[in-house]
């Protein structure tokens, strides 16, 4: 899960998903937009990094605001996307510049852990998969639904004719508001391994609405080796339901182009 990104924890639903489940409620949200305020912790070994910033989203555009911070200059700090998260544009405020986010590969992984340190490997036997809700929870001033995820697996890789085996351990806690449908840039969580990610895919795509907290601790233990841990957490601090002027979806006229385009590749 990139640092310095909103709440990426799930797929996109289309409005269209929500109107025809003739819930009254829903229809005035699909029509404004949301705007929150998140913050992002990441803990491993080497310490703990902080991001922030705020996020303006309608249908399938967004804009992301990355909060400044002290002595630290920043590739940029502005993303605005207006389809779905499929093609973006990233603003260096600064210097009044902007490119084109290149995606390297369509394939992601939510934790460097999840994989060995090192290319190769495989994956040994069926991953442990469960999924449980823990009641509603009130996160930003709204009730949100709070879904468990665990996997667990075994990795396995023979280099040089010594065989290296590793367990990976994994507990996605993510705290739902089910009447607000899931923003454009939101992700599942995936581990890069096919196998493990198709058992995945039917817990984490059922689980509806928008995320409005997310934790990832995931483990690696190396066979007669320390566990390492990486924690990834994001909440959003405050949030509200409204209309999103259309001029924040636009790169302003004073920005000049900075970089080739180029989309994302599948």
């Amino acid at each position: 899960m990139p640092l310095e990104a909103p709440v990426i924890t799930a797929r996109f639903v289309t409005a269209g998903d929500y109107v025809t489940r003739d819930n009254a409620v829903m229809l005035p949200l699909l029509l404004a937009g949301v705007i929150y305020h998140f913050t992002t912790t990441f803990t491993d070994s080497h310490g703990t990094v902080r991001s922030s910033g705020s996020v303006y989203a309608e249908g399938a555009s967004y804009r992301l605001e990355l909060d400044p911070v002290p002595g630290r200059t920043r590739e940029y700090d502005v993303a605005i996307s207006r389809d779905g998260d499929y093609t973006a544009v990233l603003l260096n405020s600064p210097k009044r510049t902007y490119h084109d986010r290149v995606r390297v590969s369509a394939k992601t992984r939510s934790s460097i852990l999840f994989q060995f340190p090192f290319p190769g490997g495989e994956t040994i036997g069926k991953a442990i998969v469960l999924h449980r809700e823990e009641g509603i929870e009130t996160v930003a001033g709204h009730p949100a639904k709070k879904h468990v995820i665990t996997v667990e697996y075994r990795l396995t890789s023979d280099d040089d004719d010594t065989v290296i085996n590793a367990t990976v351990h994994a507990t996605q806690t993510i705290w739902c508001a089910e009447d607000l449908p899931r923003l454009p840039f939101e992700r599942e969580m995936t581990t890069g391994w096919k196998a493990i990610d198709r058992d995945l895919k039917p817990v984490t795509s059922s689980i509806t609405g928008m995320a409005l907290g997310s934790e990832l601790v995931v483990q690696r233990t190396f066979e007669g080796g320390p566990t390492i841990t990486e924690t990834t957490r994001t909440v959003i601090d405050s949030m509200n339901i409204e209309e999103v002027p259309g001029a924040k979806f636009a790169v302003p006229p004073e920005f000049v182009y900075d970089g080739a385009p180029m989309a994302p590749r599948h």
